[in-house]
């Protein structure tokens, strides 16, 4: 089964500082409950575009991104977003968000690896956005 979410809303990381770190990776992730997220995918496609941050300066993820998401069975391999779907199903879209988080290399196999930290880069922390279900 094929989903396609769209953003509703502008994700943007804003340097308060010179960064030290190129982000060459974003992760997105999906809000299960509570707080809790379920990876959702992972893109490199942006590396080549991104620079170091510098004092004023902005990355956005804009309103209307598209992500077309594939399930896999339930017990799925890490990353396979089994409990994200289940809780899309169970509850109403709107309620959920999705979480949008830089990694200056490979997040690794539990796609969390690497990500940036406000230590050294003045001001970063996860950006969320609120999300639609388009198709399915």
């Amino acid at each position: 089964m094929a989903v396609r979410i769209r953003t509703t809303a502008n994700a943007v990381w804003t340097a308060a500082a010179d960064w030290n770190d190129k982000p060459t990776r974003v992760t997105a992730w999906m809000e299960t409950s509570g707080g809790n997220y379920s990876f959702l995918g992972e893109s490199d496609a942006l590396a080549a575009a991104l620079e170091i941050l510098e004092n004023g300066d902005s990355y956005r993820i804009p309103s209307g991104f598209a992500y077309d998401w594939a399930f896999t069975p339930d017990n799925g391999a890490l990353g396979d977003a089994d409990a994200a779907l289940a809780a899309m199903m169970n509850r109403a879209a709107g309620t959920l968000g999705l979480q949008f988080r830089l990694h200056s290399a490979d997040p690794g196999a539990n796609h969390d690896a690497n990500e940036l930290t406000a230590a050294r880069n003045t001001s970063y922390a996860r950006q969320s956005a609120a999300y639609e279900v388009v198709t399915v």
